[in-house]
C-alpha cells in the first residue's frame, strides 16, 4: 500500500457512546445541514468523484482510480482522550459488482488510522503500524446505516476499534504513537471496478472524561471443542454480567503446523475484579491473541478475574502455551505437544454416572495448586489463586468415540457444577 492510502478518516458517531461505560462531551460535530458540495479542504481532486451533502448526510460517490480518488480534509480540536463516532452505509446503492476488485471505496482517516469499507470487512492500515493491515470484521452489511468508533488514549498509547457492538471492540492496538494535532480526510480508495455511492452521517469527536475504568465482563472465546462443554450453564453459575462471544477460526490447517485467528480481537484490558473469562480449546497461536492481549489478560486474572480453560486438541499443551504470558497462569505445567494420558477404559468422571474420557492432556502439578478431581492420581481438574484471582483448568481432552448410552463428561451437569465449585471454592 502506498503513502498516498491517506484517504478513509474515520466517520460518524450519532451512536458512540451506546453502552459507553463513562461520560463523553461533544466537542466537534460535522455541519452537514445544508445541502450542497462539501465544504472541506480539498487535497485532491477527482473530477469524476462526488461528495455531496444532502438531507444531513455526506454522500460519497467514488469511481475505480487507485489511490487516486478525491480527499478532503479538516483539523479536530486536539484533545489526549476522546472517540470518533459515525453511521456509516457503504455501497448504500447496493451497486452490482462494484466491489469486484480489491473493494475499497469509502475510506476515512483519523490522524494515521485509515479505514476502509470494502466488500468482505472493515480494513484497518496504518502506516507504521507492526500490523499495517487489518480485516477487523467480515461481512459488514450493504445498504443499511451501522454505527463505527474508533477510540483513542495518547496518554496509554492504545487505539480500540468498535463496529455495530458500541461496548465491546472487534481490534486493539497497544503502543500507538500519535501526532500532535488531530485531522480527519473523507475520500475515495478508488479500488472498486466500477462507481460506488456510501454515506455518512452522525460524524462527531468526543471528549471521554478520563474516569473510564474496567468493568465486569464475561468473554467466552469458543475453540473447535467447546461445543463439548456447557458453557452457558457454567456462565451463568459464575457470572451476571452478559456473555461475549469470540469464535477461532483457521487458517491454515496443516498437520503440525496449524494457524488460526479469531473473528475480532478480545480487549482484556477492559475487565475488572469480578470478571470472568473461559478459553474454550483456545490455542494461542491465533492471529488476534497476540502479546500485548495476553499480558492484558494475565493483568486482568491478577487483579481479580477468574479464568477458566477447558481441554482439547488445540490448546495447553497442543495450543502454544508454552513461552507465553499464560504459561505462568496455568496451575499446571505445559507438556510437551505430544504428552497426552490415555484411558482405553473410558472412566467416568468422578460423579458423573454415565460420563466417559479417553485422554487428559500432559503436564505436573506446579506447587500450591489444587486438584479437585482425579482418576488415577491422573489430574483431571486442577485450580489455584493468582494474584486477586482464580485459575481452573480442566486436563480432560475431548476424543475418542465414546460408547453408546455414555456422554463426554464435560456434557454432563455433575462435570460443570464440579468446575463452579473449584472456582468458588478459590476465592
Amino acid at each position: 500500500m502506498k503513502k498516498t492510502f491517506c484517504l478513509f478518516s474515520l466517520a460518524v458517531g450519532l451512536f458512540c457512546c451506546l453502552g459507553s461505560l463513562e461520560a463523553a462531551e461533544v466537542l466537534w460535530q460535522a455541519d452537514f445541514s445544508q445541502d450542497g458540495p462539501l465544504n472541506w479542504r480539498s487535497i485532491h481532486i477527482n473530477k469524476r468523484d462526488r461528495f455531496e451533502v444532502k438531507n444531513n448526510e455526506l454522500i460519497v460517490t467514488g469511481v475505480a482510480a487507485p489511490y487516486l480518488g478525491s480527499r478532503y480534509i479538516i483539523d479536530l480540536p486536539d484533545l489526549d482522550r476522546g472517540a470518533l463516532c459515525f453511521e456509516v452505509n457503504p455501497n448504500s446503492a447496493k451497486a452490482s459488482g462494484a466491489y469486484s476488485r480489491n473493494g475499497f471505496s469509502l475510506m476515512v482517516r483519523l490522524n494515521d488510522v485509515v479505514t476502509a469499507f470494502g466488500i468482505s470487512s472493515w480494513f484497518r492500515y496504518r502506516e507504521h503500524s507492526p500490523q499495517k493491515q487489518v480485516h477487523m470484521y467480515n461481512d459488514p452489511p450493504f445498504g443499511q446505516y451501522y454505527p463505527c468508533k474508533i477510540e483513542f488514549d495518547k496518554t496509554a498509547g492504545t487505539l480500540r476499534y468498535y463496529l455495530k457492538d458500541m461496548v465491546t471492540p472487534v481490534f486493539v492496538e497497544d503502543n500507538v504513537a500519535f501526532p500532535d494535532k488531530n485531522t480527519l480526510i473523507v475520500g475515495n480508495y478508488g479500488l472498486c471496478s466500477g462507481t460506488v455511492e456510501n454515506r455518512l452521517r452522525n460524524l462527531r469527536l468526543e471528549k471521554m472524561d478520563g474516569s473510564g475504568s474496567g468493568s465486569v465482563r464475561t468473554f467466552v472465546l469458543h475453540g473447535f471443542a467447546s461445543g463439548s462443554y456447557q458453557l452457558d450453564r457454567l456462565t451463568g453459575a459464575l457470572s451476571t454480567s452478559p456473555v461475549v462471544n469470540y469464535y477461532v477460526k483457521p487458517i491454515v490447517n496443516v498437520l503440525c503446523v496449524n494457524k488460526f485467528t479469531l473473528d475480532r480481537m478480545p480487549d482484556f484490558s477492559m475487565l475488572s475484579a469480578g470478571s470472568l473469562v473461559v478459553l474454550a480449546d483456545i490455542p494461542l497461536n491465533c492471529a488476534k491473541l497476540d502479546q500485548a492481549a495476553l499480558l492484558h489478560l494475565e493483568a486482568a486474572v491478577r487483579n481479580g478475574t477468574t479464568l477458566i480453560v477447558l481441554g482439547g486438541m488445540f490448546t495447553l499443551n497442543k495450543g502454544c502455551f508454552a513461552g507465553t504470558p499464560l504459561e505462568a497462569l496455568m496451575p499446571v505445567t505445559i507438556a510437551q505437544p505430544f504428552s497426552m494420558h490415555t484411558f482405553p477404559a473410558m472412566p467416568e468422571f468422578p460423579g458423573a454416572a454415565k460420563s466417559a474420557f479417553y485422554m487428559t492432556h500432559g503436564g505436573n502439578i506446579k506447587p500450591q495448586a489444587q486438584v479437585f478431581a482425579q482418576h488415577n492420581q491422573i489430574p483431571l481438574l486442577v485450580g489455584w489463586k493468582y494474584g486477586k484471582g482464580q485459575v481452573v483448568v480442566s486436563m480432560v481432552v475431548p476424543a475418542g468415540d465414546i460408547p453408546d448410552g455414555r456422554y463426554f463428561c464435560g456434557q454432563t451437569n455433575q462435570f460443570t457444577d464440579k468446575i463452579v465449585k473449584s472456582v468458588n471454592a478459590l476465592k
